[in-house]
C-alpha cells in the first residue's frame, strides 16, 4: 500500500504545488494587464480580486517559508494535518466562488470562455480574456486537486501523517568501557579528588 500512497500523493500533490504557484502569478498577471490598459478595461469588484490575490500569494509564500524551516523537503503536503488543509481549501473555495460569481460579467460583452471566432474590440481585450480565464480554470483545478487530496487523506489512500518518514539526524556515541578498579585507581591518582 506504501507505493501505491506515494503514487497517489504525487499525482495530485504536484499539480498542488504547482498551481500554488501558477494562481497567484496568473492573478498578478492579470493585475498587471488591466493597471497597463485602464482604458480598455476595468475590474468588476477591486475587494474580491485584492482578496483573491492575497490569499493566493499567501499559499506560495507559506510553503517557501515551510521549505526554508523543513530544510527544503518537498513532502510538505503530506505533512500537513487534514484539520490544516481543509481550512486552506474551504477558504480557497469561498473565495472561487465569490470571485467567478463577482467577475463573470468583467469583459461584457464579450463570452466567458473567449472564443476565438468572437470579434474583440481590440487585441488587448482578447489577452485579458485569455489570462481571466486561465486564471479561473487554474484557481478551480486547484479546487478540484485539493478536494481529491482531502478525499483521498481521509480515505487513507495518502501517507499518514505518522507515517512520513521523518529526517532522522546522525549521531555517533563514543562508548568506553571502565571497569571499577580503573575508577578507583584513577580517583586515588588525582590528588585533591576526594
Amino acid at each position: 500500500m506504501g507505493y501505491l500512497q506515494s503514487i497517489i500523493s504525487e499525482i495530485l500533490g504536484i499539480p498542488l504545488l504547482l498551481l500554488m504557484f501558477i494562481c497567484p502569478a496568473l492573478e498578478i498577471t492579470k493585475f498587471i494587464y488591466f493597471k497597463k490598459h485602464p482604458d480598455e478595461l476595468e475590474f468588476d469588484n477591486f475587494i474580491i480580486e485584492y482578496c483573491y490575490l492575497g490569499i493566493s500569494v499567501l499559499f506560495p509564500i507559506t510553503v517557501i517559508i515551510s521549505l526554508i524551516f523543513t530544510k527544503c523537503r518537498i513532502r510538505i503536503l503530506e505533512e500537513m494535518n487534514k484539520e490544516e488543509f481543509l481550512t486552506v481549501l474551504f477558504v480557497w473555495i469561498i473565495i472561487a466562488v465569490v470571485y467567478t460569481i463577482l467577475t463573470n460579467q468583467e469583459l461584457r460583452p464579450v463570452p466567458y470562455y473567449c472564443p476565438s471566432s468572437y470579434r474583440y474590440s481590440t487585441k488587448i481585450v482578447e489577452i485579458a480574456c485569455k489570462i481571466r480565464l486561465a486564471n479561473i480554470i487554474c484557481m478551480w483545478l486547484f479546487v478540484i486537486f485539493g478536494i481529491l487530496w482531502v478525499v483521498s487523506y481521509c480515505f487513507c489512500l495518502l501517507p499518514q501523517r505518522e507515517e512520513v518518514p521523518k529526517v532522522k539526524k546522525k549521531a555517533t556515541f563514543y562508548q568506553t568501557s571502565i571497569d571499577q578498579e580503573e575508577v578507583i585507581v584513577a580517583r586515588e591518582i588525582i590528588p585533591g579528588s576526594s
